[in-house]
């Protein structure tokens, strides 16, 4: 009878643990689809699964049904043009460094997107940022043995937004990210 006891009580630790592991590194996944919708060529994966909300929202209430998705299309044809590589490419990257936002700094951000972004987010109640990163990604675009290596001077800002984790479009002025510019010298 300890026995099972026992094991009951080292696989509920061994499920905390791994589960805690997981969800605190899953903006990883975020970053790995962002990059696949590049690969792709498919800004589905950015609309429905990356970009944060509020900024989809401000996009299509605020400017016009359907306008933040020919965006996320505009920019992954501009950056495969700026490229060079053509459509068929593979990408991988490293997170050199990240920057992660205090407290303080996560609760200035949501304030700052409820406050700018109000007609978009609704209010306190229905939005929330949990956590917030600012990466220092370094990526490498290869397609038929060629290759570009390019990086994100300012980082890539990542946020846990209504539980889920989302990057950013846009400038943010508030003190994270903005005290932290031009932190990733290269």
């Amino acid at each position: 009878m300890k026995y099972k006891k026992w094991l009951a009580l080292i696989i509920a630790i061994i499920t905390v643990i791994t589960v805690f592991l997981f969800s605190a590194n899953s903006y990883k996944k975020t970053i790995d689809h962002f990059f696949k919708a590049y690969e792709k060529n498919d800004p589905d994966i950015l609309y429905n699964d990356v970009i944060a909300d509020y900024w989809i929202n401000y996009m299509n209430i605020g400017w016009g049904e359907g306008v933040a998705y020919e965006s996320l299309e505009d920019s992954i044809e501009d950056n495969l043009d700026d490229w060079g590589l053509g459509n068929n490419i593979k990408i991988t990257y490293e997170i050199k460094d990240k920057i992660k936002a205090s407290d303080k700094e996560v609760k200035e951000l949501e304030m700052y997107i409820i406050d700018n972004y109000v007609d978009y987010v609704g209010n306190e109640d229905n939005y929330s940022i949990s956590a917030a990163y600012l990466l220092d990604v370094h990526f490498v675009v290869e397609a038929k043995g060629n290759t570009t290596k390019q990086y994100y001077p300012d980082g890539l800002l990542v946020i846990k937004e209504n539980g889920k984790w989302k990057i950013t479009r846009g400038h943010l002025s508030c003190s994270f990210p903005d005290d932290y510019t031009n932190i990733f010298a290269h």
